[in-house]
C-alpha cells in the first residue's frame, strides 16, 4: 500500500480549521478542474492518507476506503459552494481512523524530518515514506505517553 499527503487546501482563509468535518464525515475533497478529481483517482483502497492542514501540519492519518468514482459531486460538504470558482467538489471515502486535531504534527517537524513540505492537492510519498511513518509513529507514542503522565496526575490528586 502507499503513503500519500492530501492537502485540504486550508490556505484559503475561509478554510482554514474546516478539516473536522472531513475526519467526521470520513472522506477527502478537491475542488477545481478535473485534473484536481483526478489526483483522488491516484489512490487505492488500503492507501495511507496524511491530512496536512497549510500552516498547521498532519491533523490526521487515514485508510482509502474507496477508489475514486469519478463523479462531480453537488453540492459540495467540504468546499463552501463556489467559493473557489466551482460549484462542486470530487470526493473519496476515508476512514480517518487517527485524529491529531487536538495535537498535529507540526510543519516544523516534518521540515526537520524530510526537509521541505510536499506541494499539491494528493501528493504521492516515495521517497520519503519511511521517514513519515516513522514520525507518525513517534507522534502517536508521544502522545500516548503524555495522556498517561495527565492521567497519573489526575490519580495521585484524588488520592
Amino acid at each position: 500500500m502507499s503513503l500519500f499527503l492530501y492537502n485540504t487546501d486550508a490556505d484559503c482563509p475561509s478554510r482554514k480549521g474546516r478539516f473536522p468535518l472531513l475526519i467526521k464525515e470520513g472522506f477527502a475533497a478537491t475542488s477545481g478542474p478535473i485534473t484536481f478529481g483526478r489526483q483522488l483517482g491516484r489512490l487505492s483502497p488500503g492507501d495511507t492518507l496524511l491530512m496536512y492542514e497549510n500552516g498547521v501540519g498532519v491533523v490526521a492519518v487515514g485508510i482509502v476506503s474507496e477508489y475514486w468514482d469519478e463523479g462531480v459531486h453537488e453540492p459540495p460538504k467540504y468546499y463552501q459552494p463556489g467559493e473557489d470558482g466551482f460549484p462542486h467538489e470530487y470526493r473519496i471515502r476515508v476512514n480517518w481512523d487517527r485524529s491529531f486535531a487536538d495535537s498535529p504534527i507540526s510543519v516544523a517537524q516534518i521540515r526537520t524530518r524530510i526537509g521541505y513540505i510536499p506541494q499539491g492537492a494528493v501528493v504521492r510519498m516515495i521517497k520519503w515514506k519511511g521517514e513519515m511513518e516513522d514520525l507518525v509513529r513517534e507522534h502517536e507514542a508521544l502522545q500516548k505517553g503524555l495522556r498517561q503522565i495527565s492521567l497519573n496526575r489526575k490519580l495521585k490528586a484524588v488520592r
